[in-house]
């Protein structure tokens, strides 16, 4: 989890390497690309595309149709743009069936071997095997360096050619909450008190849609993304009914 100040100064960075890409593309008619984003940069980097009034055409693809972390691919105007063309690799973790290997277990040990998160797209798990989505330079690296997670021994396909059967699970959370208000909705989400969580949120421990925030009182609405250094990430899908008592019905899926 960043600051509000750390984060300000990774939109300026992303800003200007966007801006950067942009140019090349356009001077030297060759395909740039800025990645991976997560959901709310590539929502800032289609802004500063905009601004730009830039002549490339601008893709977001992050190796399969659902991907919620990608690559920003500019291209020059009116050329064919060819998604094998973006500079990411595949690699599918097999381990034991029975082991509970979570998203992240595997994030921890692929940045264990020192990569940074820039370099990582989306992680989808399942039964006995885990697909890795990696910038296409560290991923010889991760395939040679990575033979465990966690204390699950693993074995690694470089490059993974086949079909990917899951997208991402998920745990749903329902209960009822006073209002809408982010303390109020923590409570429920990580089955502590809402003093606790006010706590969590006055800590800068707390993201919604990707923004650190400090408001205990900040209402949410459906769609939003909380992320919680500790305890994953979760997607609330409706804070708006309300039951025969008087309270709001919460629907949210949490991470797995």
């Amino acid at each position: 989890m960043v600051s509000t100040s750390d984060l300000y100064r990774e939109d300026k960075h992303l800003k200007a390497r966007v801006e950067d890409a942009c140019r090349l593309c356009e001077r030297r008619g060759m395909a740039r690309f800025v990645g991976f984003l997560d959901a709310r940069e590539a929502m800032l980097a289609k802004g500063y595309i905009r601004q730009l009034q830039a002549t490339c055409d601008a893709v977001f693809y992050g190796g399969h149709n659902d991907a919620e972390r990608v690559m920003l691919g500019l291209f020059p105007e009116a050329s064919d743009v060819d998604r094998a063309s973006f500079p990411l690799a595949t690699l599918a973790f097999y381990y034991r069936k029975e082991a509970d290997i979570t998203h992240r277990d595997v994030l921890g040990s692929v940045i264990g071997c020192g990569v940074v998160r820039e370099k990582i797209g989306d992680i989808l798990c399942e039964e006995g095997r885990a697909i890795v989505f990696l910038h296409e330079d560290i991923a010889a690296f991760v395939a040679e360096s990575l033979d465990k997670i966690g204390r699950e021994g693993v074995k690694i396909e470089w490059p993974f050619m086949g079909e990917i059967h899951c997208v991402h699970h998920y745990r749903s959370v329902s209960g009822t909450v006073a209002s809408p208000r982010l303390d109020a909705v923590l409570k429920v989400l990580l089955g502590i008190s809402r003093e606790q969580a006010a706590r969590l949120i006055q800590s800068d421990v707390v993201s919604v849609n990707y923004v650190p925030t400090m408001s205990v009182s900040r209402t949410l609405i459906g769609g939003e993304v909380l992320s919680v250094k500790g305890y994953g990430r979760y997607i609330v899908d409706d804070v708006s009914a309300v039951s025969k008592k008087g309270r709001v019905i919460l629907s949210a899926r949490q991470y797995v």
